[in-house]
């Protein structure tokens, strides 16, 4: 009983010990200086809910809103809601879907306020992005050399570039899942026959949810986003060559992802929520998770490059210079950051334009929807080594759900960016790809529609 006691005091402390640890990791989500950051950030997202609720036309809720998609008789038809209808009376159609985004007010109403929220989360990214770069660099003066690190702070251009693209994606996102969600509130308004003064009470309501918890997962996730990045590029630059994915408050995935342990800089053994493949936190929305730098032991290739010195896990013995760890950057890195998410929600936009369908926003079951048809797109990047594709097992069971309670088609489209080829099959999940079909654009439509 008192060895059972003394074991569990021991392994109390050794925790408290790890967590004191992995709070000083740099560019660390749940250091409290960073948690700061994400202050500032949230007051922005909720100054923009609250301008939007009060800027919201309630009286004219009959005029702004489009097409409410509709399901009688196991057929979807898309048409607009009659006064009487949303007054509450006639009767409601049995199932109320969300509706498509709409043009009209609403897309003016947040076109105007848009443009300047998107300028302001754009200098609150770069400053995070800075701060981060700056953590990691200082790690990297302290742990990685006996010697200064000359850098003269994050190159500003890369930071503006990241900070530019993310913002511009983040304002896009927000508005069509805020369109969505009113949307929403309008069919069961409808379904419910609340009339116009419950709709006009449930659009605030909604509003306020928006303002409190959706502003505060937004700060947290993109803050976290920042940090991550900036710990991605600034490794490169001062020669980190490995990393391990550190959890906080976990989620199963997010679990598996820490079990991976330590792995070379640009793999992407990770999984989001969605199933894709990630280089980094965060996995999911209020994810906290961390990167650990870690200093690979070298191969017999780096020793050559790098006389002076070897890597072993963690430390850094001997000197390795600044030009060996810039040939080391360059022949580490895989353009599997900002670039090939952008790649990579291009290739998203391909597949909608092709099919006459539309992208979807983050945090979808899938990337692509036309009619009764749902489709996941990948992208394999140049310097991959992969024969598959492969799917967490949670976010197959939530593509499944999706689709069986929407009567969708699931579909998987892959762009392999090594040799430039398109691949599809039907359903989907882990497939090898030679088991795929190989595909042009202007196939897609006859397996899509």
């Amino acid at each position: 009983m008192q060895t059972s006691i003394l074991t569990t005091g021991v392994m109390r402390e050794l925790e408290s010990l790890l967590a004191v640890l992995e709070r000083q990791l740099p560019a660390n989500p749940q250091d409290e200086k960073n948690e700061l950051l994400a202050k500032p950030f949230e007051r922005e997202m909720r100054e923009y809910f609250r301008t939007l609720a009060q800027a919201f036309p309630y009286s004219d809720v009959l005029a702004i809103f489009g097409p409410i998609v509709a399901t009688q008789g196991g057929q979807t038809e898309s048409r607009r809601p009659h006064k009487a209808e949303i007054a509450g009376s006639t009767p409601a159609p049995a199932t109320i879907q969300e509706a498509d985004p709409w043009d009209g007010p609403i897309e003016l109403l947040l076109a105007t306020f848009s443009k300047q929220l998107r300028a302001r989360l754009t200098a609150r990214l770069l400053n995070i992005y800075v701060v981060g770069s700056a953590q990691m660099i200082e790690w990297g003066r302290t742990k990685t050399t006996d010697r200064p690190i000359f850098n003269e702070g994050p190159p500003m251009r890369q930071a503006f570039e990241y900070a530019d693209a993310r913002s511009a994606r983040l304002v896009t996102n927000m508005n069509v899942e805020t369109k969505n969600r009113l949307a929403k509130v309008v069919g069961d308004s409808i379904r419910d026959k609340e009339g116009i003064p419950g709709l006009a009470r449930k659009i605030r309501t909604e509003f306020d949810d928006m303002t409190k918890a959706r502003s505060l997962t937004i700060a947290r996730t993109e803050t976290a986003d920042a940090l991550e990045q900036a710990f991605m590029d600034r490794s490169r630059d001062i020669g980190v060559t490995g990393k391990r994915w550190v959890v906080s408050d976990p989620c199963d995935v997010c679990m598996a992802n820490g079990n991976i342990g330590p792995v070379g800089l640009d793999e992407a053994p990770y999984f989001d929520t969605n199933g894709n493949h990630i280089l980094r936190p965060p996995a999911h929305p209020n994810c906290r998770c961390a990167l650990a730098p870690i200093m690979l032991e070298a191969t017999e290739a780096d020793r050559a490059r790098t006389p002076k010195g070897t890597f072993s896990a963690g430390t850094l013995s001997g000197h390795m210079s600044s030009e060996a760890r810039r040939e080391r950057a360059k022949a580490s890195y895989r353009p599997a950051t900002a670039a090939a998410q952008r790649q990579g929600e291009a290739h998203e936009g391909d597949v909608a334009e092709a099919v006459g369908g539309k992208t979807t926003g983050d945090n979808q079951a899938f990337d692509v929807v036309k009619d009764n048809h749902a489709v996941e797109v990948k992208t394999i990047v140049p310097g991959a080594n992969a024969v598959k594709i492969t799917m967490h097992p949670d976010s197959l069971k939530r593509k499944q759900v999706t689709a069986k309670k929407g009567k969708l088609k699931a579909h998987t489209v892959v762009f392999d960016d090594r040799n430039g080829t398109i691949l599809y099959k039907k359903g989907v999940g882990s497939f090898r790809l030679n088991s795929m079909k190989v595909v042009t654009m202007n196939d897609l439509p006859r397996f899509i529609k």
